[in-house]
């Protein structure tokens, strides 16, 4: 497969670094950015390399060559009028009219299952898919709004209002010929000008949700952030090869005020200690998946699309406090049929209500989950009887419902005021295992 790499800008973020040198250069770990994203690129595949140059170009070509040390056949385009992230590849377009491309943003540094994503985007037929994580600054980010089976349906441009999720745009993608036609004569920039025209025309577009490492190096802070990561081993334990721990989290009465069948956004009120207790678990490569039964659905009191909109309004309010759940997995369904009001086609017997383990399962399809370091909190029995269904350790939270739903005869691992006290066991366990407390 071939990719496409933009490096042509000037990185006037990260002066002084950049006065005599360009941008990709940068090094991480005694390596040029550009040179790891080299690396990468050639373990899932990759054989050749279009580099788009501008700014202090020549130093790319005098250091990668011909691309023969790295096992990567590189050409290279000099940009000499910056013409964006699109108008610089539209000059392409003749000889990239045949097969789908990787587009790769020059200031990312990355460790992710490329594979994946390809995989996805040759069989949804997609004409781009957009890799997408969720954002702790959801406020000055471009956003994306997915449906079910993470098809693109909206691309919000900063600056916008709250209540529009978290998912943002990791700047690489993978790309169908089908984008040239929307790519405009001169400076055009995709996520603002070609991607939600292709979605007007009615073109498919898809996103490659991930929890690995993809982060922006185009400011100081930024850079030094990636620095101390490679350094500490992080972005190696956020791999997919590498399993990871994993903390299942119900949401009403633990993460937010216990209000029966909530069914409207303006209703979902985070308890104060949530945000900071969540962000030690992402700083720890904890994956953070919800779990939740949401029979309001089933039930008729709200839509999936109202559903959808109170979960990206929590999912905004985790993001403007500075935190993330990697992942949302929600049950719409309830057994007991009978009611006139119901919606019907929800009123069945499923996999995924709690205590069954059908969302946990989905987590595992979708994640490699380290199942003997992975947690279920909640603050019902219905969660605890689920994590022990899953071979889960479970912690009991005192808030919302405190365990005294009466549900199922199940005692819990550990027990905890709320969720903040919840984490601190989870991360002393974790710092200490194994210990007999601990198992």
């Amino acid at each position: 497969m071939l990719a496409v790499i933009l490096a042509g800008g000037k990185g006037v973020r990260l002066h002084p670094l950049t006065v005599d040198l360009p941008k990709p250069m940068i090094e991480i770990a005694g390596k040029p950015v550009l040179e790891h994203q080299l690396l990468v690129l050639k373990e899932h595949g990759v054989n050749k390399a279009i580099i788009l140059a501008g700014y202090l170009g020549q130093k790319i070509v005098d250091y990668f060559g011909d691309g023969s040390d790295w096992g990567i056949s590189i050409s290279y385009r000099q940009e000499s009028v910056p013409l964006g992230t699109a108008g610089a590849v539209k000059a392409l377009q003749d000889e990239l009219n045949e097969d789908d491309f990787l587009l790769v943003y020059g200031d990312v540094f990355f460790d992710f299952d490329i594979d994946m994503a390809v995989s996805l985007h040759r069989q949804s037929g997609a004409a781009a898919t957009l890799v997408a994580h969720p954002t702790d600054h959801p406020q000055d980010s471009d956003l994306l709004d997915l449906d079910a089976a993470q098809n693109i349906t909206e691309i919000i441009k900063k600056p916008h209002a709250g209540g529009l999720g978290n998912i943002g745009n990791a700047a690489f993608y993978v790309l169908s010929p089908r984008v040239f036609p929307y790519i405009p004569e001169g400076k055009a920039d995709f996520m603002h000008d070609v991607f939600p025209q292709m979605l007007e025309n009615g073109e498919h577009l898809v996103a490659y949700k991930t929890a690995e490492y993809l982060k922006d190096m185009g400011t100081v802070e930024r850079l030094q952030t990636v620095r101390q990561d490679y350094v500490s081993g992080r972005i190696e334990r956020c791999s997919q090869k590498t399993p990871r721990p994993a903390i299942f989290i119900d949401r009403d009465g633990t993460l937010i005020e216990d209000v029966d069948l909530l069914h409207r956004a303006e209703d979902l009120v985070l308890f104060q200690t949530v945000p900071a207790a969540l962000k030690r678990l992402n700083n720890a490569d904890f994956l953070c998946l919800l779990a939740t039964n949401q029979p309001v659905v089933a039930r008729n009191l709200c839509s999936l699309e109202e559903l959808h909109r109170i979960n990206k309004t929590f999912e905004s309010l985790l993001g403007e406090s500075g935190c993330h759940l990697d992942q949302l997995f929600f049950c719409p369904h309830h057994p007991d049929a009978g009611y006139p009001e119901e919606n019907l086609a929800f009123k069945i017997r499923c996999d995924c209500r709690k205590p069954a383990i059908g969302m946990i399962r989905q987590a595992q399809d979708m994640f490699n989950i380290d199942m003997s370091r992975s947690w279920f909190v909640g603050d019902t029995t219905i969660d605890l009887q689920t994590g022990k269904n899953a071979g889960l350790r479970t912690i009991l939270v005192r808030t919302g419902k405190g365990g005294l739903d009466g549900k199922y005869s199940v005692t819990a691992d550990h027990v905890a005021e709320d969720f903040a006290t919840a984490v601190e066991h989870i991360l002393a366990c974790e710092k200490n295992r194994p210990t007999p407390d601990c198992q």
